[in-house]
């Protein structure tokens, strides 16, 4: 903090604005001083803005700056907000000295209601109700009026020009130009949590005999399904595919026998039958092939023979020239 040119310290009696009617100041953090503070001022140099840190006897300290010199003599009228975060109660005597604060950069906010955070645009509306604090106090819970009604925020930290965190910032420059300040907000106290993120090795597989894979340690196993058709001569086959219907082995059964049949008529004997030979007479199947076999030692009739031979056997008898 930097040092002062002059430094000031007084003791008043610290009031609450409502108790005085002064709910005006109950939406930023500028205080009412007595005017003896205004006369004892003039005398001094001072830091401008003016900023004040007030301190009760138990050490609790906020930091404020000055709306009007106009309270009554020997008091100090607080902010409803500011009272309560001093634990003060009733009338009780609090120490006003004279401060110097750096310029913010950030602050960290956490709504009490979600409700403020829903709105359109909750950073813009922030930057029109900041303009009421000039100062601000690490861990104070400051009030803001929007559409009639009350939201409190939590300063959870601040931030100032050289990234460090502090206790208290300015929000304005000397001249009354705003400080660039950025705003970060936190999960408001009324919104509930979000479920935990379990990962997908925390969950917990399903198990029993009928979970596919629920005795392996990695997982589901899949293999791969080999169809086999069944067949009626492989012994090999599984016994669910190796059976065949009834009415297939019924069929199969009738139709043995007359396969068997058909096979020993191909093994049974050669045609038999009868025949003609050229000499006009019968001839048997056998006798056709036992002549056959003799035939070569048969002397063949001459063409005169065989003529009359076939004249015979046309009916013709031989005709004498």
């Amino acid at each position: 903090m930097a040092a002062l040119l002059e430094g000031y310290e007084t003791r008043l009696a610290a009031v609450a604005a409502s108790t005085v009617n002064q709910q005006r100041i109950n939406y930023g953090s500028r205080v009412l001083l007595p005017s003896s503070v205004l006369d004892d001022l003039s005398r001094i140099t001072m830091v401008y803005p003016l900023q004040f840190e007030i301190v009760t006897p138990a050490r609790k300290r906020v930091y404020a700056a000055v709306l009007e010199f106009n309270a009554q003599a020997g008091s100090v009228v607080l902010p409803d907000w500011m009272f309560d975060h001093l634990g003060l109660k009733c009338t009780m005597i609090v120490k006003v000295q004279s401060c110097s604060l750096p310029p913010g950069s950030l602050i960290k906010l956490r709504p009490h209601q979600k409700a403020l955070v829903m709105f359109e645009n909750p950073r813009h509306l922030l930057e029109l109700r900041l303009s009421q604090y000039p100062v601000l106090t690490k861990e104070a819970t400051i009030v803001i009026s929007y559409l009639d009604r009350e939201f409190r925020l939590d300063l959870v930290d601040i931030i100032d020009l050289k990234q460090n965190s502090v206790d208290g910032i300015l929000t304005v420059r000397a001249d009354g130009a705003p400080v660039e300040l950025k705003v970060d907000f936190e999960r408001p106290l009324d919104m509930p949590p979000s479920p935990p993120e379990e990962s997908l090795h925390s969950v917990a597989s399903p198990t029993g005999s009928n979970v596919i894979g629920a005795g392996s340690p990695t997982g589901v196993q899949f293999k791969p399904f080999h169809f086999k058709p069944p067949s009626l001569t492989d012994t090999n086959a599984p016994a669910g595919a190796s059976q065949t219907p009834a009415g297939a082995s019924t069929a199969v059964s009738s139709e043995q026998p007359s396969s068997s049949a058909h096979q020993d008529g191909q093994r049974s004997g050669a045609f038999t039958g009868t025949g003609r030979s050229l000499r006009g007479s019968a001839v048997s199947t056998c006798d056709a092939t036992d002549g056959a076999s003799s035939a070569t030692s048969v002397v063949r009739p001459s063409p005169e023979e065989l003529r009359e031979m076939r004249l015979r056997a046309l009916g013709g008898g031989a005709k004498h020239v």
